[in-house]
Parts: structure tokens; sequence; C-alpha cells
């Protein structure tokens, strides 16, 4: 799989809401969830977006994405003011404290 397919799939998956896929993605090197698109949009973008309620797949999809996407990123592209409140929670109380955390050891 080269990189470009691979961001693609990754787009993909994030567009579709396949966890399994999104997943299994993840775990490659050289996929890098802090890619844009075509259409200048994150992987997490989609997912803000397009899966909003909460449920339990939709959270480890947020969770698995988010714990790989720069907190700078996520920032900077104002993903914060675009997040629901239960992600917001699940950022805030999963992502940026253990980030934060790791910065500090």
């Amino acid at each position: 799989m080269t990189n470009s397919s691979g961001q693609n799939l990754l787009h993909l998956c994030s567009i579709h809401g396949s966890l399994d896929c999104l997943l299994f993605l993840l775990k490659f090197k050289n996929i890098d969830p802090n890619k844009k698109d075509i259409h200048d949009k994150l992987p997490l973008d989609y997912l803000i977006e397009n899966f909003n309620h909460y449920n339990e797949r939709n959270r480890e999809m947020f969770l698995g994405l988010a714990k790989k996407t720069n907190n700078e990123i996520i920032s900077n592209n104002n993903m914060l003011l675009r997040m629901n409140s239960w992600q917001m929670n699940e950022y805030e109380n999963n992502i940026e404290v253990k980030k934060i955390n790791m910065m500090c050891v």
C-alpha cells in the first residue's frame, strides 16, 4: 500500500465511519492522520461533522483518530469549536490531559 493510497483510505474510512478500517490504518506509521485531502480536510474533520451522535462506535473512532492527530493541528483548524459536547468531553478527558502529562514527564 503506497502512502497516498493509504491517506485516501484513511479519509474514506472517516467519511463513511468504518471503525475497523480506520483503526487498522492508524497502525501504519506511514499513514499520517495530520494530512489534509483535496477538500482541505483532515480525517478527524469528517468524524466531527458526520458522526456527531454519541454511540460506542463513534466514540472509538473519534478517540482512535484524535489520539493520533496533533494537538496543534486540532487547535489551528478550529476543530475544538466544531466539536459537540460529547466529543469535547472525550477530547478533554482522554486526549488533552494525556498529551499534557506526556510533555511534563
